[in-house]
């Protein structure tokens, strides 16, 4: 996987980076390797932010 903006991807190399992403580069934590990295928990604007995004989203019900 590149991280470099400047190169010109195919749609699939782009679909296939962002499908192979998670699985690659996700924080698993009862992994014996996982030496306790700092998770903050949701602060409160990052939640009231979270309500007001939900409230105001026409896509909803669809």
């Amino acid at each position: 996987m590149t991280t470099n903006f400047d190169v010109e991807r195919t749609t699939n190399e782009a679909i296939e980076d962002v499908l192979n992403g998670p699985t690659k580069y996700a924080v698993h934590t009862p992994h014996p390797g996982y030496f306790g990295m700092f998770n903050p928990r949701p602060n409160f604007p990052s939640i009231i932010a979270d309500v007001i995004s939900a409230n105001f989203n026409p896509q909803l019900a669809a």
